[in-house]
């Protein structure tokens, strides 16, 4: 084989080298740019969604009708029932009288519990106040949210002066139900 017949030959083979090599080289590209741009490839877990309630009132809560002849107490139940402790006389008839209702929803599996505060609030009228303490709740002060909403009853107690104290008239206030979640 003389000079020209083998540099003819050697360029044949860079030829096929180069086909070889292009034919290769476009499939390992698709390989590694399918790897790359794939959404099932991550390093780590999503992190959890945050866990929220929010709560949404029913029901006001309502301590109905009483008349008090020296201190004592009203409660309403959050199974509805009402009593009263003292020298407190319950009415019945057109005044009616509730537990506290409320909606909470959240992501189910979320355990939440109901802080007891000694002090949830009070209420008033032309500067008599009569203060309202955590009695119970249904299902319960502590529970887990299965199938959200969820309703949740809140029992409260009515703390009630004297007459004199606490004069007869229509009082007003707000309470905190203090909610937390795991």
């Amino acid at each position: 084989m003389n000079k020209r017949d083998c540099i003819r030959q050697n360029r044949l083979n860079d030829q096929k080298i180069f086909r070889l090599f292009r034919l290769l080289l476009i499939p390992f590209y698709l390989i590694i740019f399918t790897l790359f741009t794939s959404n099932s490839i991550s390093a780590q877990e999503k992190p959890p969604k945050p866990i929220a309630l929010t709560i949404h009132n029913l029901v006001q809560l309502n301590f109905g009708a009483f008349v008090v002849t020296s201190s004592g107490s009203v409660t309403v139940t959050a199974a509805g029932a009402r009593f009263g402790t003292g020298v407190v006389f319950l009415s019945a008839g057109r005044f009616p009288y509730s537990a506290a209702s409320f909606d909470v929803d959240g992501i189910p599996g979320t355990v939440v519990h109901i802080i007891q505060n000694t002090s949830i609030g009070s209420i008033s009228q032309g500067g008599h106040t009569m203060d309202m303490a955590f009695y119970d709740a249904s299902p319960s002060k502590d529970f887990i949210l299965v199938n959200p909403p969820m309703r949740v009853d809140v029992g409260v107690t009515l703390t009630v002066g004297t007459t004199a104290a606490n004069p007869p008239g229509t009082y007003g206030g707000f309470f905190t139900v203090t909610m937390a979640q795991e």
